[in-house]
C-alpha cells in the first residue's frame, strides 16, 4: 500500500515499555420499530473491512508498511440521546515498539460509507526512570 498524504496529523507519544492500543470503533444506528432494522445494521458492520499498517520513519523517509493483525470485539448494543439505539464493534491491535518514530496507516472500506484512510504519527521514547 502506498503511504497516503497526511490530511490531518495526529501525534501520540509512548515510552518503550508502554503497550498501546491502535483501533477504531464503528456504530450503526437502527430503528427499533422496524422489523429487521437491527439485522440490517449488523449486516452493514459485518460488510466493512479495516486494515492497519505501521512503518518506521527515518531521516531518509518512511520505511516499509507492515500490516498489523487486527482483533475484532463482539457486537454490542447501546442507546443514548445523540445516536438513538445502535450496535457497535471495535477493531484494533495491541503492541509495543522500540524507540523511534512511526507512521500508522488505517484503511476503512464500507459498501455504504465508502473508502477512507487515516494516519497517526507515533513517537516512542526511551524509558526514563
Amino acid at each position: 500500500m502506498p503511504v497516503p498524504a497526511v490530511l490531518r496529523r495526529t501525534d501520540f507519544t509512548f515510552a518503550e515499555d508502554d503497550y498501546f492500543l491502535g483501533g477504531a470503533v464503528r456504530r450503526e444506528s437502527y430503528d427499533v420499530s422496524l422489523e429487521g432494522s437491527r439485522d440490517a445494521a449488523i449486516a452493514r458492520l459485518e460488510a466493512e473491512t479495516h486494515r492497519t499498517w505501521i512503518a518506521k520513519v527515518t531521516a531518509s523517509g518512511i520505511g516499509e508498511l507492515v500490516e498489523q493483525p487486527l482483533t475484532r470485539t463482539a457486537l454490542k448494543s447501546g442507546e443514548n440521546d445523540q445516536f438513538g439505539t445502535y450496535v457497535w464493534v471495535q477493531w484494533g491491535f495491541i503492541t509495543r515498539l522500540p524507540p523511534g518514530e512511526y507512521l500508522s496507516v488505517t484503511e476503512f472500506t464500507s459498501p455504504t460509507r465508502g473508502h477512507r484512510i487515516w494516519t497517526v504519527h507515533l513517537i516512542i521514547t526511551e524509558e526514563v526512570s
